[in-house]
Parts: C-alpha cells; sequence; structure tokens
C-alpha cells in the first residue's frame, strides 16, 4: 500500500477516526474526572549522631538503612501518633538519599494537600527517634538528631491524576486506534468507493466519477453541477475513445442491476445530443427495459419489433424533444432475448443505426447475471463498465472482469456511480452564471 493509498483510506474513514478519537478522549476524560485526587508533599532534612562518642556524620550506609525502614510499623505508627492519625490509617512515605550528600529527601502522598506536607515534614523526626533501633555504631548515649534543610510545602495542585499527561496520551491513543479501526474496516469492506478501487481491479481508464443526485437531473434542464459536469467530462473521454477505436457506438453496463447504467447511458446521450450530433440511444435491455419509461417515451415497439422482421428501424425510432437525440426502446419483452441480441437480425439493425446516426449508444443489461452485454460488444467494439459507489463489491468487480477477459471483450473505461459530490463545487465552473444587471438597474439599487 503507498503512501496516497494510505491517506486517501484514511480519509475516506475520517468519521470512524473521529468517533474512535473522541470515545478514547471522552473515556480518559471521565475517569480523570472521576479518580482521587493525589498530592505530593517534598522535603529535604539531614539526620546526624550527637552526644557521645559517636558523634558526627551517620554513615551512607546507615541512611539507606533508613530509607529502607521508612514504610515499617516501626516508623508509621508512630507517624500516625504525631498527626493524630487512626491507627491503621494507609500513609504513603518514601525517601531517597542524595548522591554526593548525606541528605534524604522525602517524598509524602496523600489526599489532602495539608496531610501531605505534614507527612513530608514529620517524617524525618521519626527517623531520628527510632534510629538508634537500626544503627549499631552508636554508642555512649548518643542519638540522632534531624536537621530540615527545606521544609515541605502545602502542595497547590494534585500530582495524580496528571490531567495534561493523560490527555495527550489519550489523544495519540486516540489517533492510532482510530487509524487501526480505518485500515481494519477497509481491508473489510470490499464495496467500490474510490477511483483507485475500480483501477486496482480493471485494466482500463476511468473516464468520469458521477456524483449522486436524487433525483437524477436531465441535461437538458439543468446544464449546470456537479452532475452536468460529470457527465461532460464522460463526453469528452468517450469522444478520444471513439477516436482511437473508430466505431463510433458504445455499450454502456454495470455487474449488477441497479448501479446506474441506464441514467449514465440517457444522460450521455443528451450531453452528445448537445453538440448537435445526430445520436441514437439504443434499450438494449430486452428484459427489463426502463429507457422509454424514463424518458417517457412509448415502449409498445422497439428493438424486437424489428429484429422479428415486424417494421423498420426508421419507422419505431423517435425523437427525443425535438433535439438531435433520437430514441429506439428495446419494445415487447421476448422469451429470448440472448437469442435475438445474438442473431443475424441484431447485427443488420447495428449497422443500420450506425450508418445513420453519428453515434450509437446502447443501454444493456448487466454484466454478471446475463451475457446480453457482450453479445452486444462484439458489435459496438467498446465497452463502458458503470460501477456504483458504495454498492458495488469487489467479487462483482471481478465476475464482471472475468466475464469480460473469457470472452476477450474490449473495456474501454468504467465510471464510478453515485460518487460523493466534491466539496465546494463551483470557482465559476459548473455553476449557473448569474445574469448580469442592467445599468439602470444598479442606478436604482444605489
Amino acid at each position: 500500500m503507498t503512501l496516497r493509498e494510505f491517506f486517501t483510506r484514511i480519509w475516506a474513514s475520517r468519521r470512524l477516526v473521529l468517533v474512535v478519537l473522541l470515545l478514547v478522549v471522552g473515556a480518559a476524560a471521565v475517569a480523570t474526572a472521576t479518580a482521587p485526587r493525589t498530592y505530593t508533599a517534598t522535603a529535604r532534612a539531614y539526620l546526624a549522631a550527637q552526644g557521645g562518642e559517636s558523634a558526627g556524620a551517620l554513615s551512607r550506609q546507615d541512611l539507606q538503612t533508613y530509607t529502607e525502614v521508612l514504610s515499617s510499623p516501626t516508623v508509621l505508627q508512630p507517624l500516625r501518633e504525631r498527626l493524630g492519625l487512626p491507627s491503621g490509617t494507609p500513609i504513603q512515605v518514601s525517601a531517597t538519599l542524595a548522591d554526593t550528600a548525606s541528605i534524604l529527601e522525602i517524598q509524602a502522598q496523600a489526599s489532602d494537600p495539608k496531610q501531605a506536607a505534614a507527612l513530608a515534614n514529620e517524617t524525618p523526626e521519626v527517623l531520628a527517634e527510632v534510629a538508634p533501633q537500626f544503627t549499631s555504631l552508636l554508642a555512649g548515649g548518643a542519638t540522632v538528631r534531624s536537621s530540615m534543610i527545606e521544609p515541605a510545602s502545602v502542595p497547590d495542585r494534585p500530582s495524580s491524576p496528571a490531567v495534561v499527561r493523560t490527555m495527550t496520551l489519550a489523544v495519540l491513543a486516540g489517533l492510532v486506534l482510530g487509524v487501526c479501526a480505518a485500515l481494519l474496516r477497509s481491508a473489510l469492506d470490499t464495496r467500490a468507493r474510490t477511483v483507485e478501487h475500480l483501477e486496482e481491479q480493471f485494466d482500463a481508464p476511468v473516464l468520469a466519477e458521477v456524483p449522486k443526485t436524487q433525483p437524477q437531473p436531465d441535461l437538458t434542464r439543468e446544464p449546470y453541477g456537479p452532475h452536468a459536469e460529470a457527465i461532460r467530462r464522460l463526453r469528452t473521454n468517450v469522444r478520444f475513445i471513439d477516436v482511437t477505436r473508430e466505431s463510433g457506438s458504445l455499450v454502456i453496463t454495470s455487474p449488477h442491476a441497479g448501479d446506474g447504467k441506464t441514467t449514465v447511458a440517457i444522460s450521455l446521450a443528451q450531453a452528445m445530443a448537445r453538440d448537435g450530433r445526430r445520436v441514437l440511444l439504443v434499450d438494449g435491455d430486452l428484459r427489463k427495459s426502463d429507457v422509454g419509461r424514463l424518458l417517457d417515451l412509448d415502449d409498445s415497439v422497439g428493438v424486437t419489433s424489428v429484429l422479428v422482421g415486424e417494421t423498420m428501424l426508421d419507422d419505431v425510432v423517435q425523437q427525443w424533444e425535438g433535439t438531435s437525440l433520437y430514441v429506439l426502446p428495446a419494445g415487447p419483452q421476448p422469451p429470448n432475448a440472448a437469442e435475438l441480441l445474438g442473431s443475424s437480425a441484431m447485427r443488420q439493425l447495428f449497422t443500420a443505426a450506425t450508418s445513420a446516426f453519428d453515434f450509437v449508444i446502447l443501454d444493456s443489461p448487466p454484466l454478471v447475471p446475463v451475457v446480453d452485454a457482450l453479445l452486444i460488444e462484439r458489435l459496438a467494439g467498446n465497452l463502458l463498465l458503470v460501477v456504483a459507489a458504495d454498492k458495488t463489491s469487489r467479487r462483482d468487480m471481478q465476475s464482471a472482469r472475468r466475464s469480460l477477459e473469457t470472452v476477450n471483450a474490449h473495456l474501454s473505461g468504467t465510471v464510478l456511480n453515485y460518487a460523493q459530490a466534491p466539496a465546494g463545487y463551483g470557482y465559476g465552473y459548473g455553476s449557473q452564471p448569474k445574469k448580469k444587471r442592467s445599468r439602470k438597474t444598479r442606478k436604482a439599487t444605489h
């Protein structure tokens, strides 16, 4: 996976990443808010022997011994008595010995800041009292004296929980978990979502990304906007294909029904007709025809009527709303659609259509369930595959690719239909131009 693919997948699942991040940060915030507050106070003291023959500095070994016995009942119980705490009250105190001097650094923790400071300040005194029990070199009535070098002050903020550190780690953990969830979702989600997914499956260019709109707009009435711009891009790319193949025709299909192949075929035909070209849109889906219904045309006669010899092509072609777009509906549904599409009559019909019109667009049945599209592709030589974003699965795309490869069909390109509309579409392109106000109108507004 390239770096570009990585960021593309993360951006596609940005909402999931955000949700995971908010959940982790929220959980950390709740845990931090409900956690008990702990305050830490620190004091520094100097312990030395006085009186008797052992007066002077204590050995580091003795001082190290004091730090080890600090948590024993011998020290803690007198400490409780000094502070007036009930017997058995938990006390958290610790001590460390400085590296270069005989100085003890006492740290005390408590839920009350004043108690933490009192514990840190009283601990050296208690150690001095019990020190003779743990120092065998004291002789001649010598005792241990504690001198406070730096008394502990009352802490003004808790040492635990560490809010800044906890929330920083929560943000980092949330981002990592969110990215992992996005990558896992991308690995498990086999639906086509981006152009890259189509490029991975098919050795053919993606000719357009058609955004999802409700309802599907009519290009003759709505020539602006993201959908119209996408269809114009498709029309331009199809022209290049037409130049390279010199067929003057195109079959449009999809892996399964509901991918929007018929609406793409209609929109493309309307876009080509707007250039003044004589375009014939043929409903080659003899099993479930929709072209006539969507364009509000008579579908009682059409392709099947010509194929069975009931009428001629010129008699059933219908001009659409006075434009250069002509439509050949499917006609009555036959029981043998595949046989008719693969017949010599269909070949003759196609030859007549390409001779009479500048460009022929054939809407065909879905590619995976039936072979009709492959039969029509033998005539046209160009096939456009429409894939529905967030619907068509990787398995469907692989099945469609195998069907094309089995008969060596030519896939001219693909279209990602129902794609997300580009954000902030505009900048003068695809948006309807505003009418200029007259000079009189401008004067009236000032």
